[in-house]
């Protein structure tokens, strides 16, 4: 009883912030050198073993300590499914190291004439304990779980997608592993200064490897340079072209998504008006609709930061300068409802055009009947779109979370980023390297990532709203 309340104290003593590392050891080292020459039992023929097996412990701390768990508690035998290649490498070579040193110790301590101190009643006795010990030193040591970065914007205005990508991440942890990987969550708002404290954070102080979520495209323009250079494997659900070898996304190109929005307004209109907001994934937008342009549209352009709140001079300048059409391209549903709020306050009747934010069951909730006619891109209608297996994980996903407050689509490219992750992590492979040689299943149908890491495999669609609810133009 005594020696498991030493086991338990320090176990306790691990579970420290990873600041007071150095502290626990030399504490959890006091404890040993304690239970060695205090212990009755142990002080009568078992000091070399105890010692052995008390140190070899100390060796897991780092790692213990790092982690948000207390293992030694736990035994992690709760995840009991397959562990990657490199954390069972790790299991063999700790068994391996430990049993040799521990079983050439008692066999010294036998076979040494002077100090004949141990029987081979003893001895076997000692060698079961070594044993055991070696195996659940192991698994201790071992089965530390993965670490997955995760930046999402959790609070702000674009929170709904936050949540929504989330939820998708826990419940792909659940159905893909077994709940087998740490994740770490990190509010970055959408806000590209906040995605560079995050990023830093979790290259740094959490030291993962692997990053998902990066969702906003100034962000991941923001933060993709400080994963690149920590040599992390990043798959974003972002659009924004940022090169990079261990770089990869579950989104499609804008090039693609502006030259299919492009084609469908120039068969039906003539003068275009665009408002589009100060951010990375608005203007590149702009400049990729821009470069579609034939010439078959005239294009009359304002921007606004992401902080105005009046819009009328805006709508104003374009109303006087006759276009027949809205495209209004902004970085999150609250400023697209506020545009909207505007166009109706100024009754200007004009078709107005839209990218994924108009889909969302947040913005129809909130925008009413203000939101009437909208066409904009999105992601497939996943009643259509998604495979037996992609509708039974949807399922799963709506009576757990509820419906996603963002567009259904960007459930997919969520959970099709952790697959990616996971088999990637799994393949003893360089993951850069799996990831770009591999064709996975898919929810909807099977993909790839390009020569730049995008997306190849699903498609945008138009939709539009008429009454409340959301049509698909052409599937």
């Amino acid at each position: 009883s005594f020696g498991r309340l030493i086991i338990l104290t320090i176990a306790l003593l691990t579970d420290l912030n990873y600041r007071l590392r150095s502290l626990t050891t030399l504490l959890s080292e006091y404890l040993c050198n304690y239970m060695i020459n205090r212990v009755p039992p142990i002080r009568q023929g078992y000091q070399e073993t105890a010692a052995i097996l008390c140190h070899s412990l100390l060796s897991c701390l780092p790692t213990i300590v790092a982690s948000s768990e207390i293992p030694l508690l736990s035994f992690s035998f709760r995840k009991l499914q397959p562990y990657p290649p490199a954390q069972v490498s790790s299991f063999a070579l700790n068994s391996a190291l430990f049993f040799r040193q521990t079983t050439r110790a008692i066999g010294q301590r036998i076979y040494n004439p002077p100090t004949r101190s141990l029987t081979m009643r003893a001895y076997h006795r000692s060698l079961l304990l070594v044993v055991l010990f070696t195996l659940f030193l192991g698994v201790t040591c071992a089965a530390e779980p993965i670490k997955i970065g995760i930046s999402l914007p959790l609070s702000g205005p674009a929170a709904s997608y936050g949540t929504d990508f989330r939820n998708t991440y826990l419940l792909a942890n659940k159905l893909l592993a077994n709940n087998a990987y740490q994740l770490i969550f990190e509010d970055d708002r959408c806000s590209p200064m906040t995605a560079v404290t995050v990023a830093h954070k979790l290259m740094t102080i959490d030291k993962v490897r692997y990053v998902l979520g990066v969702t906003c495209d100034g962000v991941f323009s923001a933060a993709g340079a400080i994963y690149q250079s920590h040599g992390a494997v990043v798959i974003s659900t972002s659009s924004s072209k940022v090169a990079g070898d261990g770089l990869f996304h579950t989104n499609l190109q804008l090039s693609d998504w502006a030259k299919q929005l492009f084609e469908h307004i120039a068969a039906n209109y003539h003068h275009v008006g665009i408002i589009s907001e100060e951010t990375g994934f608005a203007q590149d937008f702009h400049r990729n609709f821009n470069t579609a342009n034939d010439g078959r549209l005239v294009l009359s352009p304002q921007t606004y930061q992401s902080d105005e709140t009046d819009f009328r001079p805006l709508l104003l300048a374009l109303q006087a300068k006759k276009v027949d059409s809205l495209l209004l391209l902004t970085q999150t549903e609250e400023t697209l409802l506020r545009i909207l709020h505007a166009v109706k306050v100024l009754k200007m009747p004009l078709p107005i055009y839209n990218v994924i934010f108009a889909g969302s069951k947040s913005f129809r909730d909130k925008s009413g009947s203000d939101a009437e006619g909208i066409v904009f891109l999105d992601f497939p209608d996943l009643a259509l779109a998604l495979n037996p297996e992609g509708r039974s994980i949807f399922k799963q996903f709506v009576t757990q979370f509820g419906e996603p407050q963002s567009g259904e689509g960007l459930f997919v490219a969520a959970f099709e980023a952790f697959r990616a992750m996971h088999q990637s992590v799994n393949s003893g492979q360089d993951p850069r390297v799996f990831l770009r040689q591999t064709t996975f299943s898919g929810l909807e149908c099977p993909w790839h990532f390009d020569s730049e890491g995008f997306w190849k495999g699903p498609h945008m669609v138009l939709k539009k709203i008429d009454r409340g609810q959301v049509i698909t133009l052409r599937q």
